[in-house]
């Protein structure tokens, strides 16, 4: 026990570094919040921007998925189901409720790693949520919010050669998804809860801080080593957001040079969310997405959308499921014994 205090020491000095640093950057941020930023002629912001909240009226749809993967000696299996939960909202009340959801789909794989079964695993759910997407459009929401980006995580690019086939569904459920949204007028919007991203901390770094005067040019050493969830979790108040970037590097979808994105601080004792969307004119855009999102976020310690949570509710999967597959198929073959590892003796 020794041996592992000296570690946690080890790690608790180096966190508390790192804290005196974030704050430090934090303070920064918000002393330069009223400079202004400008993505071209397309929009014209502050760094840091307040959201008015008010009351919240239209129809809403938010979709999530469950996902459970386990390996087993000879197969391995994935579980997954996605829900579209539709609110209809007057005033900030919910005047009716509505849902598209699917019964969990299983599916056999032989995975060479664990990395590989996690990729097809999220391939499978990201098909499954961007489908049940598509028919929550049947029900003509005036926003649709998915739980994630609203473009292929980069990490999916690995799929391009080893499940090609598989990665192409559903780069064309994504922009199946983009160009149903654009001709029914609703606005899409992607809500990264846990955005482990630097994009805003790089654009600090590379774009905005290089062209403050010398003295606050100091302020911001190494910015860019720090997530961008972490720098604003104090530089941003509750009702406040970012100026809206512009995202490069989005991977092969034909919609990529209208994503957009900006950071929201939607509860008062919570980190800020991510907020993706795409249009044609992301000042407006961006600052009505801001108004709705803060007004669907109702908890001071959970920043996330109503809809969302209600998808997310019932979506998830739980353990349940697996072991009651596994008992249908387990006298059946020995690909279904458990790993080594899950029955030790001690």
């Amino acid at each position: 026990m020794n041996d592992l205090k000296v570690a946690v020491s080890k790690v608790s000095k180096t966190l508390e570094a790192m804290e005196l640093k974030r704050k430090h950057l934090s303070g920064a941020i918000k002393k330069i919040g009223n400079t202004g930023f400008r993505i071209g002629d397309k929009t014209k912001e502050n760094i840091v921007n307040a959201v008015v909240k008010g009351p919240v009226t239209g129809r809403f749809a938010g979709v999530d998925g469950g996902l459970l993967v386990k390996g087993f000696h000879g197969i391995d299996l994935i579980v997954t189901r996605a829900v579209a939960t539709i609110f209809d909202y007057e005033k900030s009340k919910i005047k009716k409720s509505d849902y598209v959801k699917t019964t969990p789909k299983v599916f056999e794989f032989e995975s060479g790693s664990p990395s590989e079964l996690a990729l097809v695993a999220g391939l499978r759910r990201m098909e499954l949520e961007l489908l049940v997407a598509i028919q929550a459009l049947e029900k003509k929401p005036d926003y649709l919010l998915l739980d994630g980006s609203i473009f292929p995580h980069p990490s999916t690019k690995a799929a391009k050669l080893t499940h090609r086939r598989a990665y192409l569904r559903v780069i064309k459920l994504y922009e199946g998804l983009v160009t149903k949204c654009k001709d029914q007028g609703c606005i899409l919007i992607g809500i990264v809860e846990d955005s482990r991203s630097r994009y805003f901390s790089n654009m600090l770094h590379d774009v905005i801080v290089p062209n403050l005067p010398p003295k606050t040019r100091e302020l911001f050493p190494n910015i860019q080593n720090f997530r961008d969830t972490a720098l604003l979790y104090d530089a941003l108040s509750y009702c406040e957001k970012t100026f809206t970037f512009k995202l490069r590097k989005v991977p092969e979808i034909n919609y990529g040079k209208e994503i957009y994105a900006f950071y929201l601080k939607t509860a008062k004792y919570d980190r800020p969310i991510r907020v993706e969307f795409v249009a044609e004119d992301p000042q407006s855009t961006g600052q009505a997405i801001a108004q709705a999102v803060l007004g669907l976020s109702t908890f001071s310690r959970y920043g996330i959308p109503s809809v969302i949570i209600e998808a997310d509710a019932r979506a998830k999967l739980t353990r349940y499921y697996m072991d009651y597959i596994e008992r249908l198929l387990g006298k059946v073959t020995p690909l279904m014994m458990r790993l080594r590892r899950e029955g030790r003796p001690i």
